[in-house]
């Protein structure tokens, strides 16, 4: 009676231990997979990260631009400001004498 129950023990271990190799196994392809996907996110966030560093640079100087031209234009209008106001103190002068 005792061979029988010894074989059923040794059979019963065998399959303890198929299934913690197949476990085992299991675990690192899962740890496997879960690097994979987590390298490829963050190569993926990297390269989400550089275009929209360039496309910010891009707007920056769009923008930068823009600025310049509405100086360029604030200036013209300020001179044609400044020649208006001297016309109009020479006149004035020019009534007083």
């Amino acid at each position: 009676m005792l061979i029988p129950f010894a074989g059923l023990l040794v059979a019963f271990g065998g399959l303890l231990l198929a299934t913690c190799q197949f476990l085992k196994s299991e675990i690192k392809d899962s740890e496997t997979r879960l690097r994979e996907e987590m390298k490829a996110s963050e190569d993926r966030l990297r390269e989400e990260m550089k275009a929209n560093e360039v496309r910010l640079r891009e707007e920056m100087k769009a923008g930068e631009a823009r600025q310049r031209e509405a100086l360029l234009e604030v200036k013209g209008e300020l001179k044609a400001l400044g020649d208006k106001l001297d016309r109009v103190v020479e006149s004035v002068l020019a009534s007083r004498s």
